[in-house]
C-alpha cells in the first residue's frame, strides 16, 4: 500500500482497508467530492478534511499518511477481512482493541491540533 505522495497513499488506503472507490471514501468520510482528487501531485490536504478523515479512519496512521514514514503502529491489532465484512466483530471490538483505539485516537488528535497550529493546511512536507 506504499505510494509515493499523500494522494496516492490516501487512494490505496480506501482501496486497501474498505474496499471502497475514492467517491464512496470522501462520502463515508464526510468530505466533499472531489476532495482527494483536488490534492495536487506533492500537495496537502485542508486541516478540516484531514480530521474528518482521521475521525472516520482511526487505524490510519498520520504520520505514514502525510509523510510516507510508517510509524509505531505495526502493534496495532490487524484485522485480515475487509471492514464491511466484520460488521458482527466491530460491534463487539475486545478490551485490547478498545485501548489501542483510544490511544491512537489521542494521539491522531494530538498531531491535528499540531498541525493546525501551523496553518489552515497539511502539505506532505510535513516532517516529523
Amino acid at each position: 500500500m506504499e505510494g509515493n505522495d499523500l494522494k496516492t497513499r490516501l487512494v490505496a488506503y480506501a482501496r486497501e482497508r474498505f474496499d471502497y472507490g475514492q467517491n464512496k471514501f470522501e462520502e463515508y468520510c464526510g468530505i466533499s467530492r472531489g476532495t482527494i482528487n483536488a490534492i495536487p501531485d506533492g500537495g496537502g490536504i485542508s486541516t478540516k478534511s484531514l480530521t474528518k478523515i482521521a475521525l472516520a479512519c482511526p487505524d490510519l496512521d498520520l504520520r505514514w499518511l502525510l509523510t510516507g514514514e510508517r510509524t509505531q503502529l505495526e502493534e496495532m491489532p490487524v484485522r485480515t477481512e475487509k471492514v464491511a465484512d466484520s460488521a458482527p466483530e466491530v460491534a463487539n471490538p475486545s478490551a485490547d482493541e478498545v485501548a489501542f483505539y483510544r490511544r491512537l485516537i489521542e494521539s491522531q488528535q494530538r498531531t491535528i491540533e499540531l498541525l493546525a497550529g501551523k496553518g489552515g493546511s497539511v502539505s506532505q512536507s510535513v516532517q516529523k
